[in-house]
């Protein structure tokens, strides 16, 4: 709300509200690693006055040959309804798809999770947001989920995991991943998969018992002279 040659004859103290406990530590920061970053507000020419960003540098002018400092102001106002339409966005997302999300902090508590997740738990959002996540599932204590989520929580390392959860009859895969304050864990019901390739497996054996069974049974009432011979060294089995 000013021209350039209002800010430029108030300087910087006329248009920028520093803390002056803050200030004097920044400043000497910046006099040992020539720059400076910092939270202040820019005051208006109505008297108001917004929370900004406030960075600075110092460099050397080569024309004049003097040191100055660039100063780059940023409106914390604009960062903030940035971030909240991010946040919506993703809340929308995860709102939205079919997988389960949840996220843990670091003393395990349950802080947000969509309501597909909550759903494949058998429960409802309201009723696991805030509920330490080992009184919530206390059947998980001491399986691969447990040992999965306390690994990314202490490593930093993403992970991933399979493995059947008894109180709900059902198999999961979970890709666990640190993120500020504890862990992100994206999962999904793998039961279907898991039983048709079990089935496809048992089906496989059965068919291989019955060829056994049938070569076992020319093997032994064949005429003719029959012998098994294994591949790699010719001996007679």
């Amino acid at each position: 709300g000013r021209s350039e040659e209002e800010i430029c004859a108030l300087g910087r103290t006329g248009v920028v509200e520093t803390d002056a406990t803050a200030l004097g530590p920044a400043l000497s920061t910046r006099e040992r690693t020539t720059e400076l970053v910092m939270r202040a507000h820019l005051r208006h020419a109505d008297g108001t006055s917004v929370p900004v960003e406030l960075s600075s540098a110092i460099f050397d002018d080569t024309s004049s040959g003097e040191r100055r400092t660039a100063i780059v102001i940023r409106d914390l106002r604009r960062v903030n309804r940035d971030n909240e339409t991010i946040e919506q966005q993703l809340a929308t997302v995860l709102n939205r798809v079919t997988d389960g999300f949840f996220t843990l902090d670091n003393d395990w508590r349950v802080t947000a999770i969509n309501p597909a997740g909550a759903t494949m738990f058998g429960r409802t959002v309201e009723s696991l947001v805030g509920q330490p996540f080992l009184d919530a599932f206390p059947e998980a204590k001491g399986t691969l989920w447990e040992r999965t989520y306390q690994k990314v929580m202490t490593t930093g390392t993403p992970a991933t995991a399979q493995a059947y959860f008894p109180p709900l009859d059902r198999n999961f895969e979970a890709r666990v991943f640190p993120a500020p304050g504890g862990i992100s864990v994206f999962f999904h019901d793998i039961t279907d998969i898991f039983r048709r390739d079990l089935t496809e497996r048992e089906t496989a054996a059965a068919r291989e018992r019955e060829l056994f069974a049938q070569f076992a049974a020319v093997f032994q009432n064949s005429p003719d002279t029959m012998f098994v011979t294994r591949l790699e060294d010719g001996k007679i089995v």
